[in-house]
């Protein structure tokens, strides 16, 4: 998402490309952490890869176009705009309605993550991507 203000200086063809690469990168090369299943971790990552989609999909949309014929537009593009919306929203909602770690220090640091508080910044990621999906461009 960082390379979206750049939008003018690279074509879409390049954009295509650099966020369609992240979009499988995300979930084809998970990292784990100690501990954590295989299916956690592509889980895990798997908001990410959605923002990535949704990226590709504002970019090459029929609405993002503008020439597209209006019945590929009505059809085909909405039901994708809402497949990509309905999965980031839920992504969202997930990460942000999870418990906050506790604000205090306990003496066992075994199960603290190195982000306790990551959870938050992902569903909000997530829910933006999704508000930016369904605007208008």
């Amino acid at each position: 998402m960082a390379a979206m203000p750049w939008g003018p200086l690279l074509p879409r063809t390049g954009q295509a490309v650099l966020f369609t690469a992240a979009a499988l990168w995300f979930p084809l090369t998970p990292v784990r952490r100690s501990g954590e299943s295989l299916q956690a971790t592509t889980a895990r990552r798997l908001p990410y890869a959605l923002g990535m989609a949704a990226m590709v999909w504002m970019l090459h949309s029929p609405h993002a176009t503008h020439h597209a014929p209006a019945a590929v537009e009505s059809t085909t593009g909405s039901l994708v705009t809402a497949a990509l919306a309905l999965c980031l929203l839920t992504c969202a909602l997930c990460s942000l309605t999870r418990d906050m770690p506790g604000l205090r220090a306990t003496s066992d640091t075994r199960g603290i993550l190195p982000r306790p508080y990551g959870h938050f910044w992902d569903g909000w990621t997530a829910l933006g991507t999704a508000i930016m999906l369904v605007m208008p461009h």
